[in-house]
């Protein structure tokens, strides 16, 4: 496992930062999301969504490039159930603290297109 613990303070900075490099943008989205792995189903508090993938604050262990499976609903959409890698890991010094940052697998066209309305709508 490739995780690292840092402060509270530089977590915030670290991922701050990772927001302004990627490729789609992402909009809070604070809703339990369902995660299949290795057999388990696990509920876990999501924290962003975007078209790319979503990040979760979670105390269960993931490794980066595992598969899961993500089930969440869009809101004001579709039901999702899709495959979904594990991009980063990002540890604190409190185990709450961790974000775990996944990254969409064949998401289809219509989910990802309610997906880009939610992030758009932000500022409404």
């Amino acid at each position: 496992m490739s995780t690292v613990k840092v402060s509270s303070k530089i977590f915030r900075q670290v991922f701050m930062s990772a927001v302004k490099q990627r490729k789609f943008p992402r909009r809070q989205f604070l809703q339990k999301v369902g995660v299949l792995k290795s057999g388990k189903y696990y509920l876990i508090e999501s924290r962003q969504l975007g078209e790319g993938g979503l990040s979760l604050a979670s105390s269960e262990m993931f490794s980066k490039e595992e598969t899961v499976i993500l089930n969440f609903r869009i809101p004001k959409g579709n039901y999702v159930s899709v495959k979904a890698d594990v991009k980063n890991i990002l540890d604190s010094d409190l185990a709450s603290d961790r974000i775990v940052g996944f990254f969409f697998k064949d998401l289809d066209l219509s989910s990802r297109r309610q997906i880009r309305l939610f992030v758009a709508q932000r500022n409404v």
